[in-house]
């Protein structure tokens, strides 16, 4: 996971300093929303994932307390 949202940063960093040559501020500002939406959902999959297994693990938890 850290890795895609490495190569990402990276890519959106290249973009960015090639269109500071461009001056194009209008996609500077496109593509850091995506970055942003990009990230944010990142973060949401990672944080679905931990809540997943933590709900798993307590599940089992009790049915292991149960027997």
């Amino acid at each position: 996971m850290s890795l895609i949202f490495t190569t990402s940063l990276f890519k959106f960093l290249v973009k960015l300093k090639q269109e500071k040559k461009v001056h194009n501020k209008k996609n500077n500002i496109k593509n850091l929303m995506n970055f942003i939406l990009f990230s944010t959902s990142l973060i949401r999959i990672i944080l679905n994932n931990i809540f997943k297994v933590n709900y798993t693990l307590k599940k089992g938890i009790n049915v292991i307390a149960n027997l």
